[in-house]
């Protein structure tokens, strides 16, 4: 996938995945804005896989919907 999508764009089409999202643009928050999505499915670990591949300086990791309850979240800073 090699277009640029809107995170509006993103959010429809990949409900209940996680999305590797390269050439991201983001606001004066941070929150990202758009970018192409080079990576999405249900397995993190390929993500991060794709991610430590990835040439872009300017990457995103996220999970697109509501989380299952049982997951659980390492926040990194």
């Amino acid at each position: 996938m090699s277009e640029t999508l809107t995170m509006e764009e993103i959010e429809r089409k990949f409900d209940g995945e996680w999305v590797l999202i390269e050439d991201v643009e983001t606001d004066e928050k941070l929150e990202v804005v758009r970018g192409k999505v080079t990576y999405h499915g249900k397995d993190k670990d390929k993500l991060h896989l794709q991610a430590m591949k990835s040439e872009s300086d300017h990457l995103a990791t996220l999970y697109i919907g509501k989380p299952d309850p049982k997951m659980e979240f390492l926040l990194n800073f």
